[in-house]
């Protein structure tokens, strides 16, 4: 949920919403570091779930970089073989 496209008023506001709604994760992109300390003030760190959830996610991430890292060598292999031809 990226919220620095807001004013600071109307950010604050939602933010509560977008945290009750579920948003693990808040982005604030503007690079206004007084409305970021702000924003960073009240969400807090993740809670339990939140985390986990964050976990599998970055472990899944990494089991995919694996998956295309093993089928880019391996189209690189079949195309290798091919060009041998």
């Amino acid at each position: 949920c990226d919220i620095s496209d807001k004013t600071t008023k109307t950010c604050m506001d939602d933010l509560a919403e977008d945290i009750d709604a579920g948003c693990d994760i808040v982005l604030h992109c503007n690079g206004d570091m007084k409305e970021m300390k702000e924003v960073a003030s009240e969400v807090g760190v993740c809670g339990t779930v939140a985390a986990e959830r964050a976990e599998r996610a970055m472990a899944a991430k990494k089991d995919a970089a694996r998956d295309v890292r093993a089928a880019v060598e391996a189209f690189e292999s079949i195309m290798d073989a091919h060009a041998e031809k």
